[in-house]
């Protein structure tokens, strides 16, 4: 059976619990790497989807390895200022044939290096001096989600293997954040389920809804720039993502009756009312405010529960589902009365190619 956007969705707690399992592994090379070179800064490099992985990861593994952590687009990697004595890099591609990916890591080569992809068979492999799988194979669908997650919890195994390996963190604080990890994993089982049935009450307004911001906090905020991705390319309307201080201090303007809002919110005391304040005042003009929260006091058709470790660092699986959802499921329950972007990219492609072909 074919796989599409939507199965993919569904698989994403298995595979999380399977990477996990798998962790020592998967993250063998990276860690040889790491403590081969002892490095002082990372520099994390990709685009899309890939991207917005980086950028979700790089705090954490700041957190675990104690120096700082730098996710670049792949397109702008190769003009940039390297700082540190000892950098390494780490390429990512879960296709692993993303054509500006590869333009830099052929740019960047003379640094210690490190390719991750989901597919064991690709270009970004074949010319990297080293390798290693995200653990989710590859994601045949187009828009990403498992490969979102998967590359997210490789990255956080990736810091605290080494971190561990290298003595940076005690055994007690490894089987700590594991532990935060794997009950992201578990709890992702649940809040899949959970996600699809407060998805399946309020379906009728997403089917309507054609403008949506969506807002956070830390976590939250970083979260929200891929749910607004996945949006964006899928149900192909207007999407945009913003911190939550940064939406009030102009992009607030947008308010409008038409507009869908997601909130993302905050654990943290000294912004959780102003947000839920926010979201109280986008729902007195329109009807499409949404909350996605894990305290259950909170009550009301448009606040959708989900299970929370209480880690900051593993809201981004937490937050993630219900743009995912909306991406798998509206366009096959609406018409898109829509410019056929199929007809027009694939020609577009062929002179200006994206992703790496032989010979082009």
């Amino acid at each position: 059976m074919r796989e599409t956007m939507y199965s993919y969705w569904r698989k994403q707690p298995e595979v999380m619990q399977s990477i996990i399992a798998g962790r020592k592994a998967i993250t063998e090379n990276f860690v040889s790497l790491y403590t081969e070179q002892d490095p002082d800064r990372i520099y994390l490099i990709g685009s899309g989807t890939s991207l917005n992985s980086l950028l979700a990861a790089a705090p954490f593994m700041e957190h675990v390895l104690g120096i700082e952590v730098t996710p670049t687009a792949a397109s702008m990697a190769v003009d940039m200022d390297i700082f540190g004595k000892r950098p390494i890099f780490i390429f990512v591609s879960q296709g692993g044939f993303s054509t500006n990916t590869l333009w830099a890591m052929e740019h960047l080569s003379r640094y210690p290096h490190i390719a991750i992809t989901g597919d064991s068979e690709s270009q970004l492999e074949k010319q990297s001096r080293r390798h290693m799988l995200i653990g989710c194979g590859e994601e045949q669908a187009g828009p990403k989600t498992v490969g979102y997650t998967s590359t997210i919890l490789c990255l956080y195994l990736c810091a605290l293997e080494a971190a561990l390996r290298t003595g940076k963190i005690h055994e007690t604080r490894y089987d700590k954040l594991l532990s935060d990890l794997s009950l992201a994993a578990d709890n992702m089982a649940e809040n899949r389920k959970s996600v699809e049935a407060w998805f399946e009450k309020n379906m009728k307004d997403f089917e309507s809804i054609d403008k949506y911001v969506l807002v956070g906090k830390g976590p939250g905020g970083i979260t929200a720039k891929e749910g607004a991705l996945k949006i964006l390319e899928t149900v192909r309307v207007p999407a945009m993502s913003y911190e939550f201080e940064e939406y009030l201090h102009g992009p607030i303007q947008m308010m409008d009756e038409d507009v869908a809002a997601i909130f993302y919110l905050t654990e943290d005391a000294a912004d959780k009312e102003r947000m839920l304040t926010l979201a109280k005042w986008h729902r007195k003009y329109s009807a499409y405010g949404y909350v996605i929260t894990g305290d259950t006091t909170i009550m009301g058709d448009h606040v959708l529960h989900v299970l929370k470790t209480g880690n900051p660092f593993t809201e981004v699986f937490e937050f993630i589902l219900l743009p995912q959802l909306i991406g798998a499921r509206i366009p096959g329950l609406v018409r898109l009365n829509k410019l056929d972007t199929r007809k027009v990219l694939q020609p577009m492609f062929e002179e200006m190619p994206v992703k790496y072909r032989p010979g082009k």
